[in-house]
This record gives C-alpha cells, sequence and structure tokens, in this order.
C-alpha cells in the first residue's frame, strides 16, 4: 500500500475565527512545550517558531517572530522586540544561553520556577485583598442577624418578668 506524504498540510492549526477573543496558555506550559521541544534536540529559534505555530494566536506568531528573526542572524535583545511582552521571563532567562552557549534546561527551569513563585504570590495577594474586602458585607449581613436573633430575644426573656411582676 503506497502512502502519501502530506507534510505541512497535514498538521492540525489553530482554528481562528472572526471575533474570537485570543485567549493566551498560561506561562508555564510555554515554558514546558518550549523546554519539551529543545530536550528533543530542536535548536533554539526553531523552537520558538514550533512552539509558535502550535500556540497559535498573537503570542505565537509574535514568538514565531522571534524564532524567524533568530535564524536570520538578528542580535538576541533585537529579536525579542518582536515578541510577546509576557514571555519576557522567556526572554531575559535564555539570553545568557544563547550568547555564551550556556545549559538552557536549568535556565528554563529557573524560569519555570520563578513564574510558579510569582503566580502563588500574586494568587496570595489577591486572596488577602478579597478577605478584607468581604469583611464588610459579612458585616452589615451577620450583625443584623445576630441584633435580632441573639440580643432582641435575650433582652425580651430577661425583661418579660419585669414587664409582667409591674
Amino acid at each position: 500500500m503506497k502512502t502519501k506524504y502530506l507534510g505541512a498540510a497535514s498538521r492540525p492549526r489553530a482554528i481562528t475565527h472572526a471575533g474570537k477573543v485570543d485567549t493566551p496558555l498560561p506561562v508555564p506550559l510555554i515554558l514546558q512545550l518550549i523546554s519539551s521541544a529543545l530536550s528533543s534536540g530542536a535548536a533554539l529559534p526553531k523552537t520558538f517558531i514550533v512552539v509558535g505555530q502550535s500556540i497559535g494566536g498573537t503570542e505565537g506568531a509574535q514568538l514565531n517572530s522571534v524564532g524567524r528573526a533568530l535564524l536570520l542572524g538578528a542580535h538576541w535583545d533585537n529579536a525579542w522586540e518582536l515578541g510577546p511582552p509576557r514571555l519576557e521571563i522567556l526572554h531575559q532567562s535564555l539570553a545568557h544561553s544563547w550568547e555564551f552557549g550556556a545549559p538552557v534546561a536549568i535556565a528554563l527551569e529557573r524560569a519555570s520556577v520563578l513564574q510558579q513563585q510569582e503566580a502563588g504570590s500574586r494568587a496570595r495577594q489577591s486572596s488577602a485583598r478579597l478577605s478584607v474586602r468581604l469583611v464588610l458585607p459579612l458585616g452589615l449581613c451577620f450583625l443584623p442577624a445576630f441584633v435580632f436573633l441573639g440580643v432582641i430575644p435575650l433582652i425580651v426573656q430577661f425583661a418579660r418578668p419585669i414587664l409582667i411582676g409591674s
């Protein structure tokens, strides 16, 4: 049986519709995609192109542009002017690897850990803000209920003998 090579035409593509909101992937997931592509032996520019094509959207196109600029010989910082602002951590963490040939896996691992720490910090800060914002509405709901269901019946119970006895 003869098989036909379909090449790039057979690869699934991200379907985008006009008016659809571009929802970006979480940064740690993008870092993992880049790490797995690099661990399979792909070069850094080719990795950016492939991952950019796979994630699609605006950030994917920007990451693809960074990879193409690096393939054409652009300086690292000049290529990253085309890159997605949300992936600035990737730009900073891989600069040393690109310029001096340092191991990429260690840089990506550090970037991933740093990104997870920042996300945890943001989550803790937002939960602290939420708890402060909930104090007033909860107080306004529970304080009247406490007064009407707890304090007033207690006062009526103690005042009943005095009112009935006179």
